[in-house]
């Protein structure tokens, strides 16, 4: 069960990425993508506002999706990076960069008495 309060910051979080993808769907534009595919872009006009109506747009993207579940925050010293966890096993948003720092910081198994 969640401490006291959280659900009210959930939703409080979630209702202002939601005012803001509206306002970037508002300016919106519908393209097709290299590979074909049609796609929701920001319009070129938005100006200043254009990466974060891109962010607000991936952001919905992954709202809207249940892998939103597997979201993980990197536990590596000074990274605050997030993945996805798809098959609930990995630790690390990069074993070669946080995975290694944290493996050369660690003494050994091997090395330990």
């Amino acid at each position: 069960m969640d401490a006291p309060g959280v659900d009210e910051g959930r939703d409080g979080a979630f209702a202002r990425v939601a005012e803001v993808v509206q306002e970037a769907m508002h300016h919106a534009v519908f393209v097709r993508g290299d590979d074909g595919l049609g796609r929701w872009s920001p319009h070129p006009a938005a100006g200043l506002r254009l990466p974060l109506h891109a962010v607000a747009q991936r952001a919905a993207d992954l709202l809207a999706d249940p892998r939103r579940l597997t979201v993980r925050a990197c536990p590596g010293k000074d990274c605050g990076w997030l993945f996805l966890d798809t098959a609930g096993r990995r630790r690390w948003c990069s074993l070669g960069v946080c995975g290694r720092a944290e493996a050369e910081g660690a003494p050994s198994a091997k090395g330990a008495s």
